[in-house]
C-alpha cells in the first residue's frame, strides 16, 4: 500500500514534496489523517526516518483521535464560558477557629 493511498488530509503531489523533504532533513514528526481499511479517517502523530543506505523510510505511525476529540471538547467548553464560570468559582477553605475563608481561583 502507498502512503498517497493512506493519507486522508495531503494530496500525492504534497506527499512526495513531503518525502522528499524528508529524505534531505532525514527525520520529521507530524500529525496527520489518515485512511483506515474500513473507510474511517483518524488523526495520526507520524515519527518518521529516512535510512539512506537501504532507501527506506522507517515511522511509527500512533493513533491520536482521542486526544484530538478531547482538544476539540476543551476548546469548546472554552469558547462556551463554561470554563470561565468554573474558574470564577474557585475553591474555599474555612480557617478553624476564625471566620476567615480562603478562596483559591481555578486556572
Amino acid at each position: 500500500m502507498k502512503i498517497a493511498q493512506l493519507e486522508a488530509s495531503e494530496s500525492p503531489d504534497i506527499v512526495v514534496a513531503h518525502k522528499a523533504r524528508i529524505k534531505a532533513v532525514g527525520v520529521d514528526r507530524f500529525e496527520s489523517r489518515h485512511r483506515c481499511k474500513d473507510g474511517r479517517v483518524v488523526d495520526v502523530e507520524v515519527s518518521v526516518t529516512y535510512i539512506g543506505a537501504s532507501d527506506r523510510y522507517f515511522s511509527f505511525v500512533h493513533d491520536i483521535t482521542d486526544r484530538k476529540r478531547a482538544e476539540s471538547r476543551s476548546r469548546a467548553e472554552r469558547g462556551s464560558g463554561a470554563a470561565r464560570r468554573r474558574a470564577h468559582q474557585g475553591t474555599r477553605a474555612g480557617q478553624p477557629g476564625t471566620r476567615r475563608v480562603l478562596v483559591f481561583g481555578v486556572a
